[in-house]
């Protein structure tokens, strides 16, 4: 409903809707939207300016982006301030890849043969139930945050978990805490969680912590969070752990 009444705002003649079915059959991954204001916005009686997003750069450090009115004047605007007003950006879809398409997970491995060492160990619930987004790690130009997590035992064929655009985190100070918390699978050893802001676009390389691949195609401006080994002996139960990076905190069980 609110993609029709975003055509339906910014190209309200036949042909400017054309053009941009046009424009967008042309560029698969192309979006033009409003991040912000979109719902404030009377087309009637404001014109925003329209800016676009450049590829290749870090969002976070990003300090300006440039945008025209409709005479085609330049205007500078703050890239991680967000506008008092309605502006169009014309970018990339974060949310659709190259190639494989992003979210093209691989398939996780059903549990096979468990390796002699951990045979022993006890299995464990492997359960996460809060997450607090403390930096998106996205300029309000690109819209709401991708937030992304990787969770693989290791040592074992155990967990193997993979979520593509986190649900409910996409905004700075944004938290999930649903009753019950999620169940990620069970373990019989250690098992590694990384967490990213995926930015789309290519695969330019494979995630890894300490030299243990996690099976997941990254590209060169997506924003890592962190990653971590949390120790088996951490899913035993009963009471809830704390890991903290600069952008997000999760809690497990």
């Amino acid at each position: 409903m609110r993609d029709s009444n975003f055509s339906e705002k910014i190209a309200e003649s036949r042909e400017a809707r054309a053009e941009l079915v046009s424009m967008a059959a042309a560029i698969p991954r192309l979006q033009v939207a409003i991040p912000e204001h979109f719902d404030s916005w009377n087309p009637a009686t404001y014109i925003p300016l329209v800016a676009f997003f450049p590829e290749g750069v870090d969002d976070t450090t990003l300090k300006t982006i440039t945008a025209y009115d409709s005479t085609g004047k330049a205007v500078r605007l703050d890239a991680q301030a967000t506008p008092k007003h309605p502006v169009i950006v014309v970018g990339l879809n974060e949310r659709v890849g190259d190639g494989e398409g992003i979210g093209a997970w691989p398939t996780p491995s059903p549990d096979g043969e468990v390796p002699l060492q951990a045979t022993a160990a006890a299995k464990y619930s492997v359960d996460i139930v809060l997450v607090e987004l403390i930096d998106d790690k996205e300029p309000w130009a690109k819209g709401d945050a991708e937030i992304s997590m990787r969770a693989k035992s290791k040592g074992c064929s155990g967990t193997n978990y993979q979520d593509y655009n986190w649900e409910h985190l996409n905004d700075s100070g944004d938290d999930w805490a649903p009753e019950g918390g999620r169940n990620l699978g069970t373990t019989r050893c250690d098992v590694v969680f990384y967490w990213w802001e995926d930015d789309g676009g290519s695969f330019d390389y494979t995630l890894s912590y300490g030299g243990f691949g996690l099976d997941v195609h990254m590209d060169d401006s997506d924003d890592l969070i962190g990653g971590k080994l949390i120790k088996h002996s951490s899913f035993k139960g009963g009471t809830m752990e704390a890991d903290t990076w600069s952008a997000l905190e999760q809690w497990t069980k």
